[in-house]
């Protein structure tokens, strides 16, 4: 039962609920008349105001939200704020202690001593260090950058090219020109005859 209740997706409480129904089916029954939004104290299921069809979870215990905005950041969302708020809680309790003002300030509490600029170095009798000179290489230069790789992956995150794609002028299918044409006429391979 409590699979059930500590499921995070729809599937989990699915399976979970057929498990309970081997067991028991009038704990089923009663359990599958109560929506799964109001199943423990901790998750919660937020609607956005500015997205009315859009819907997230909370869950307090392990403190993420599926806007994900909470376990990227490590502060409350807004929907994290929402339930907090609605139980009555302090949101500043949910904030990590490293983002609270007085990590900050004792951090910085200790004396930074300045640093003089390169105008009050000492002077040395050795000669300056100068970055080392830049060879012309052979060849024309590589204008293309170099790519990361995962920009080196194809599939369907990553959006086409823009422009034009090729279409072929006789059968009108997009993807080839021509001259790869299957439908183009081949040019024969008799020798052509000269006038005389």
């Amino acid at each position: 039962m409590w699979k059930a209740a500590t499921s995070y997706y729809p599937q989990a409480w699915e399976r979970e609920m057929l498990n309970i129904k081997d067991v028991n089916v009038e704990a089923y029954k009663y359990l599958i008349a109560i929506p799964p939004s109001w199943y423990g104290e901790k998750l919660f299921e937020v609607r956005h105001f500015a997205m009315i069809t859009n819907k997230f979870a909370v869950n307090l215990d392990t403190q993420d939200c599926t806007c994900r905005k909470w376990v990227v950041s490590g502060i409350p969302c807004c929907h994290a704020i929402a339930t907090i708020r609605f139980l009555n809680l302090n949101p500043k309790d949910f904030v990590p202690i490293w983002f609270r003002r007085s990590t900050y300030d004792e951090t910085y509490a200790s004396i930074i001593f300045p640093v003089n600029g390169h105008l009050l170095w000492e002077r040395t009798s050795c000669p300056d260090i100068l970055p080392p000179l830049k060879r012309k290489l052979p060849g024309r230069p590589k204008k293309k950058r170099r790519l990361e790789s995962w920009e080196l992956r194809r599939d369907e995150t990553q959006m086409t090219k823009g422009g034009h794609r090729k279409k072929c002028s006789i059968c009108r299918i997009v993807g080839h020109n021509r001259n790869q044409c299957p439908l183009h006429p081949q040019p024969s391979e008799e020798p052509s005859q000269e006038r005389t």
